[in-house]
């Protein structure tokens, strides 16, 4: 059973009660966004030319968010960067179709309660932890250096957990600074990595830079309410 990065990158911010990591509740939709673009690159769809992200091969792959992605891609009457793409992509209404695929595939399971005996709530629980497991082990081999050739994939999974800030999901914490600047440092694997690594450096620094804003409108907010 394969998964896309979006999956992953979901299972991986999802804890096993179905809670969301506290650092992923305001980065995960910027996430998933980097990770349908970084899919798409994967699969040889998409490509980086002068900073602008363009569609090299139409044929769609088969994954209905990345294929999504493409064709709005190839509809944009001009190329735009990993940035635009990134934030016209991010929906939450994105993720929770992330976790309702995983749902169906028996992987989580959807609970429903009300918080406080009032407010709706819906917690998506993990019961089949194998494919966390693995792209947690995936990631950890890759970053410290239990895998000496990490692939593309690989590399880009650990690019999106820096980038929303979810290493500390994978990576014990005296192991985190080291495994934060291994990231960076990780190289493509062959040129057609080298080619995919563009899209994944570009789309990650976009995710970060998304990440980064909503965080300090999130605080400027809290300030002036507080005031």
């Amino acid at each position: 059973m394969s998964f896309s990065l979006p999956d992953e990158l979901v299972l991986i911010a999802t804890r096993e009660d179905g809670s969301l990591d506290s650092g992923a509740s305001g980065s995960l939709d910027n996430g998933i966004a980097g990770a349908r673009l970084l899919d798409l690159a994967l699969a040889g769809r998409i490509a980086l030319d002068d900073g602008k992200l363009r569609v090299a091969d139409p044929t769609p792959t088969g994954e209905p968010l990345a294929d999504e992605a493409l064709a709005a891609i190839e509809a944009s009457d001009k190329r735009h960067d990993a940035k635009h793409w990134v934030g016209k992509l991010a929906k939450s209404s994105v993720r929770e179709r992330v976790l309702e695929r995983l749902g169906e595939r028996g992987v989580l399971a959807a609970e429903r309660s009300k918080f406080l005996g009032l407010i709706p709530r819906t917690r998506h629980v993990e019961v089949d932890p194998a494919p966390e497991r693995e792209a947690r082990a995936r990631v950890r081999a890759a970053v410290l250096g239990e895998d000496p050739a990490p692939d593309a994939r690989t590399i880009a999974l650990a690019s999106l957990l820096k980038a929303t800030g979810l290493t500390g999901e994978v990576f014990e914490r005296s192991e985190r600074k080291a495994a934060k600047k291994r990231i960076g440092e990780l190289a493509a694997p062959d040129d057609v990595g080298a080619a995919v690594k563009s899209v994944t450096d570009a789309t990650t620094a976009a995710v970060s830079g998304a990440v980064v804003a909503a965080t300090t409108a999130a605080t400027a907010g809290g300030a002036v309410s507080g005031q």
